[in-house]
């Protein structure tokens, strides 16, 4: 299953994209882990702040916004 779950960082904006239409909207197991570890990355990136997780043509179906935990209320 290669590139079932690929992610593309632009700015403070992260987005995961899932490709598996052969299952539409389950998840193998191996896109489970794909994606896990994207989220991973995600986190521990310093100026990460947005994931966005959407389909190959889809629009956007699921937001994540967070801050850094540890930055102050005013550094958000």
């Amino acid at each position: 299953m290669p590139n079932t779950v690929r992610a593309k960082k632009d700015g403070l904006v992260t987005t995961v994209i899932i490709n598996q239409p052969e299952v539409k909207k389950a998840c193998k197991v191996e896109a489970v882990h794909k994606l896990h570890s994207a989220f991973q990355t995600f986190d521990t990136e310093p100026d990460a702040k947005i994931a966005m997780l959407t389909g190959p043509l889809a629009l956007p179906t699921v937001w994540s916004s967070r801050a850094k935990r540890g930055t102050p209320q005013s550094e958000r």
